[in-house]
């Protein structure tokens, strides 16, 4: 008793994906590509500002105080 839509088949402990076409790949990759180019400028600015305050040392590390 397979799961004939995709996803997971009870049946078995791995997952089963139906069959992509050539058309849905594209359509898929189409989608991400959108995706990537909306969200990138916003995920870059956060990840400016965690980088830079990692580099600085602004949050308290573990361990002794120097002298």
């Amino acid at each position: 008793m397979a799961d004939e839509g995709g996803g997971f088949c009870k049946e078995r402990p791995c997952h089963c994906w139906a069959p992509e076409t050539a058309a849905q790949k594209r359509e898929a990759k189409k989608e991400i590509k959108a995706m990537n180019k909306k969200l990138e400028p916003e995920i870059q600015q956060i990840w400016e500002l965690n980088s830079g305050i990692q580099r600085l040392g602004l949050r308290t590390k573990p361990g002794q105080k120097p002298q």
